[in-house]
């Protein structure tokens, strides 16, 4: 395991806060707790395989569970909300069985993508205005990334809605499949009443909300950036998403 983990003991659980890596943002934390097995979300995309300095999340996972080969069972899995830098690597680890979960608690993918805007006809304006306004609701990143990256990055964004569904649909062959803002939670914090497990929010009144707030600021920057793409297809994606950010946040130089 990477030195840059780190763990804590409290009363004989066991509370380890993954390496996840020198990208900004991100997380994920494996809790050991009256001998039931919780991860927290899934670091980044990419995440699953070793870097430079940084083990991977799988190797992190075995050497603290011991499990050498197979499955490493999960008695819950808790993703906390749908940006990419906490959904992270967590389909490749499910989708390859690196991990398997007997119950799961993720937010239905509703409540971030119903009314988003849909790539299909496979044009290239729509799909790549499409990958601008949703990478637009993720963590910025700054503009002063290369191109490659911030391509990389717009690509990652409008693909998470299928990786983050697939996943979903494994791991409820899995086990049980609690989505949060739609499911009854109950029989799972029942379930998990011995760990003091409560859900406390968001309200479905708060997920509504901040849908609706996404959805409009989404559906604004597409029309933007699929003008500005039939006024010339050439424009670069990874200028439109800077401009776009700048005009979002006022962060960084405008292209």
């Amino acid at each position: 395991m990477s030195a840059r983990a780190v763990a804590v003991d409290v009363g004989g659980s066991r509370i380890t806060l993954l390496d996840v890596g020198e990208q900004k943002y991100g997380d994920s934390v494996l809790c050991e707790i009256a001998g039931l097995r919780i991860m927290i979300d899934g670091a980044h995309k990419g995440d699953d395989v070793r870097k430079v300095g940084h083990a991977s999340i799988p190797d992190q996972l075995r050497t603290l569970t011991g499990a050498k080969s197979g499955p490493i069972a999960l008695d819950l899995l808790v993703v906390t909300h749908m940006h990419d830098d906490h959904i992270g690597c967590l389909p490749e680890l499910v989708g390859n069985r690196v991990i398997t979960s007997k119950n799961t608690l993720a937010l239905d993918p509703k409540w971030r993508w119903e009314q988003a805007p849909d790539s299909a006809p496979q044009d290239a304006v729509i799909t790549g205005a499409r990958q601008v306004a949703l990478a637009l609701a993720e963590e910025p990143r700054s503009p002063d990334l290369s191109d490659a990256e911030i391509l990389a990055f717009l690509a990652d964004a409008g693909g998470l809605e299928d990786r983050y569904a697939g996943m979903l649909d494994e791991l409820s062959r899995q086990g049980q499949l609690y989505r949060y803002g739609t499911d009854d939670t109950a029989p799972l914090e029942q379930a998990f009443r011995l760990v003091g497990l409560q859900l406390l929010g968001p309200s479905p009144t708060q997920l509504r909300i901040t849908q609706q707030k996404i959805n409009s600021n989404t559906s604004d920057i597409f029309r933007a950036v699929s003008d500005a793409l039939r006024v010339d297809a050439r424009t670069n994606l990874a200028d439109l998403y800077r401009r776009a950010l700048f005009a979002q946040t006022g962060a960084g130089n405008a292209a």
